[in-house]
């Protein structure tokens, strides 16, 4: 299960990028993954909150969304949805088409709380 190892290095990262941020309090983790990532994303999340609880930001809420698979046409321009892996333009037919999104796993955004804030979020 490679989302084990995608997960591991998200939590690393997130865990870098907060660590000097003194009177603040990682509250939530968005990462968005593509169609073509090859990734599962329930997987993913699974693997992301069980690392994290066993880390620095245990307690972080973690939002995994799914990126479709987006290519632009090279003939005609037009930005296309790919579905069912097929790999030709919607609207000229052309097979000569570039992969512009939905392949990558992309750590989206990080949400930063006071830490006054985050302790009264606790207690509800």
């Amino acid at each position: 299960m490679h989302e084990m190892s995608i997960a591991r290095s998200l939590v690393v990262q997130v865990i870098d990028l907060t660590r000097d941020q003194p009177g603040q309090s990682l509250s939530s983790v968005r990462v968005r993954v593509g169609e073509l990532a090859g990734v599962e994303p329930q997987l993913l999340l699974a693997a992301c909150e069980m690392l994290a609880e066993e880390s620095a930001i245990a307690n972080t809420r973690w939002e995994i969304l799914s990126q479709p698979l987006l290519a632009s046409c090279e003939l005609c321009g037009e930005t296309i949805e790919i579905r069912g892996f097929c790999f030709a333009c919607n609207h000229c037919g052309s097979t000569s088409v570039r992969v512009t999104s939905g392949d990558a796993v992309i750590l989206e955004q990080i949400t930063m709380v006071a830490m006054q804030a985050a302790a009264e979020d606790r207690e509800r």
